[in-house]
């Protein structure tokens, strides 16, 4: 193939080095030499380059060459705009390299795209165990502790830029002629198209599902606020408007999840990632017997469904334990924060009594601001034994899904999200739940809303971004003064090269090395965490079911969400730029399993507000006073308290009216969903004509794959009515030759 006047020059540059991979510390420089020697056999071969940058091989820069990224965008269909065409865009076809806008720039691939692809030429290097099974072997590698992380270099340019433009204004073209309100939303919401473009679509949807989110909340916290602001003496207990407000956010949460569905779409479209899937490899933990695969007729490892239900089994159990101790200190802070009568089964005496009138925690209504702040420290308290056990049971978790052997990462994902968000939104719905439902309480259920929100948001930024940082810096304060030595022995000025400069035949040419400070930044990476997005999704699904389970018992609840957002997505882009480890460009479609948890949080909503209606506020009292009578009770502190009681024969009614509306709103709700198209017209269309073309150029694959069967059917009746057909091949063949 000729080669286009861009293409000259393949040289890699220090810019061109996309990844590290950092070799183990008990490893020798001699063993690290050899294990650099080995990757760099496979590497040859799919068109990449590895080069150590110390005299002790420890820490290894990982690059691609551009024909082996065009080869892999064209493996995974990438999406190019095309230069020509019925179409703006275009899967990638190597071959065709020169039809595509900017190719042979160096900006033809985006940052994530380059990452991306280099990380899917890392996991091409394949090696074959003893079985005959294939494996990935930098996967196997980190498995056996040769190697100690692969992590993508970040380019602490761009990172800047990015940083710039979430706390500043950007520009961008999508606020453009707004006037302020551009202005405001460029700096209140994120740079998705950028950080798409620098972290990858999978970073980008959690930020654009934060933004949409965000903006969504706007709606019910002017609702919210208006019923706060006009109550009168009205209480969230009493007040005959907020059973609307419910029914409200109940719509409302339909509607935002639809809506969501259709801008994933729409992001998914204009990234090209809509038909994107990650590429599943074996997990080198996975285990099973060796068999022949009924689809490739290769050696595979299998492990049936039903040799797996013990381990689920087991699972659940050692589950179900954790939760039962996390219900048990669930009961005893509930105790110490005043919100368990004696009639109680889980009443603590000598716990409760320190929350009544005369104990150190009690805060009345007269009481001044020390005491105030004296009453939060239960829930202070309470939030920091959740955060403990929350990590506790993170370790738990992995260690149950490590047992239950999956066969994916992906499946293996999964089943951890699954087990981390049962355990942590138990820990946090569970004193609400019991507040709410138990001990009836609306009064209570607010002020503990508030308090977690208050705790919650303090705690996201110290813990996530001010620890951290902190931490790097007193690490690295601490290495300068005890003049701990760097991973590599030689300064970053004297970057070693391969002792080998040979070319590979696979179209690496000699290049720059990487630069003195793209090394050091490398070696800034490596004090730094590694990225996860669990608990970023976490916190804010977690908020989302504060808003729609107990609408009915805080109607600030948005109002204070959109603050607490705002400051979720500044923190959560420092993390990202100054505190964590670029993360993998994985290519996504939509914010995954988190997608299932919104519904499901949504579909319990619609019960624990239709139940707090009917059962746990006087909502329902105020609208139809003759189902329910009044009662004097004296509480502990002597305060005289009017309680509702169901008058006789009337409970049926309620349990009814309950349900019924239950189960009229399942039924509208269920209608909405199927009203909403999941994908905007522009994005089905799009669909359409993708299908259109792959149906027509399958069509013609079988037409010239026809046309070629007959060509050779006619070659072959043609040679054998030949006079040299009597002489056999081998005359034929000399024949031919001769004529030739």
């Amino acid at each position: 193939m000729r080669r286009g006047k861009n293409e000259k020059k393949q040289e890699l540059t220090g810019s061109d080095f996309e990844y590290v991979l950092v070799l183990g510390e008990e490893l020798s420089p001699q063993n690290c030499r050899g294990y650099v020697e080995n990757l760099r056999k496979e590497g040859d071969k799919l068109g990449l380059r590895f080069v150590p940058t110390g005299d002790d091989w420890r820490v290894i820069m990982v690059a691609a060459t551009v024909e082996a990224l065009g080869r892999q965008a064209e493996q995974i269909s990438l999406l190019k705009p095309l230069i020509r065409g019925l179409q703006p865009t275009g899967p990638f076809v190597y071959e065709i390299r020169q039809d595509f806008v900017g190719w042979g720039s160096q900006g033809f691939f985006l940052p994530c795209e380059r990452s991306h692809l280099t990380y899917m030429l890392l996991l091409n290097m394949k090696g074959i165990d003893i079985s005959g099974v294939p494996y990935v072997l930098i996967t196997r590698l980190e498995h056996d502790g040769v190697i100690e992380a692969v992590f993508p270099a970040h380019d602490h340019v761009e990172t800047k830029k990015l940083l710039q433009k979430s706390f500043f204004r950007r520009g961008e073209s999508e606020r453009d002629g707004l006037g302020f309100l551009g202005d405001l939303a460029s700096v209140v919401f994120s740079p998705v198209n950028g950080i798409r473009e620098y972290y990858g679509s999978e970073v980008a949807f959690y930020f654009a599902w934060l933004d949409f989110f965000t903006l969504w909340l706007l709606a019910p916290s002017l609702v919210g606020f208006s019923l706060w602001y006009f109550r009168g003496e009205y209480t969230v207990d009493d007040s005959p408007y907020i059973p609307f407000f419910s029914l409200f956010v109940i719509f409302w949460s339909a509607l935002y999840i639809k809506y969501w569905d259709r801008q994933a779409s729409d992001f998914a479209c204009r990234w090209g990632t809509l038909d994107a899937a990650r590429k599943e490899s074996i997990r080198p933990q996975f285990e099973g017997e060796i068999r022949t695969s009924p689809i490739t007729g290769k050696p595979e490892i299998y492990f049936s469904a039903y040799h797996r239900i013990p381990l689920y089994t087991f699972s659940f159990a050692v589950t179900l334990v954790a939760l039962g101790i996390a219900g048990i200190v669930m009961g005893l802070f509930l105790n110490l924060e005043g919100y368990v009568h004696k009639d109680s089964p889980i009443y603590v005496p000598w716990l409760a009594k320190r929350a009544e009138p005369g104990g150190f925690f009690f805060v009345s209504d007269n009481d001044g601001l020390w005491q105030n702040i004296v009453g939060m420290v239960p829930v202070v308290l309470h939030s920091s034994v959740i955060l403990g056990l929350n990590t506790l049971y993170r370790y738990i978790a992995e260690w149950l899904t490590e047992v239950e052997n999956h066969r994916t990462e992906h499946e293996h994902e999964d089943s951890l999200i699954i087990k981390r968000f049962l355990f942590e939104a138990f820990d946090c719905y569970m004193a609400l739940f019991y507040i709410a439902f138990y001990e009836l309480n609306p009064i209570h259920l607010r002020k503990e809303l508030i308090s977690l929100y208050c705790v919650d948001s303090l705690r996201r930024v110290a813990c996530e971004c001010a620890l951290p940082l902190v931490l790097q810096k007193a690490t690295a304060l601490v290495d300068s003064l005890i003049q701990k030595p760097p991973l590599s022995n030689k300064k970053d000025d004297n970057v070693r090269l391969p002792d080998d400069p040979q070319e590979p035949s696979t179209g690496h040419v000699s290049g720059a090395p990487p630069s003195s400070g793209h090394v050091a930044s490398v070696l800034v990476d490596l004090s730094r965490d590694e990225y996860e997005q669990f608990d970023d999704y976490m916190e804010m699904v977690i908020e989302f079911g504060y808003i729609t389970l107990f609408a009915a018992a805080f109607p600030l609840a948005p109002l204070l969400s959109i603050i607490c957002n705002v400051v979720e997505l500044k923190s959560d882009a420092f993390k990202l730029s100054l505190v964590c480890r670029r993360p993998h460009a994985h290519r996504a479609r939509d914010i995954g399993i988190w997608r299932g948890i919104l519904v499901t949080i949504f579909v319990l909503s619609i019960m624990t507000n239709c139940m707090m209606f009917g059962f746990t506020t006087e909502q329902m009292m105020v609208w139809i006073p003759s189902w329910f009578e009044l009662e004097k009770d004296k509480k502990w502190d002597g305060h005289v308290q009017v309680d509702q009681h169901l008058a006789k024969g009337k409970g049926r009614f309620v349990v009814l009216l309950v349900f019924g509306l239950e189960h009229i709103l399942m039924l509208l709700c269920g209608m909405i969903f199927a009203a909403i198209p999941s994908h905007p017209g522009w994005v089905r269309v799009d669909i359409a004509r993708r299908e259109h073309q792959a149906e027509q150029a399958l069509k013609k694959l079988f037409v010239f794959k026809d046309e070629e069967a007959l060509e050779s059917k006619r070659s072959t009746t043609a040679t054998s009515a030949s006079p040299t057909s009597t002489s056999g091949p081998i005359t034929r063949s000399s024949s031919s030759r001769t004529r030739s």
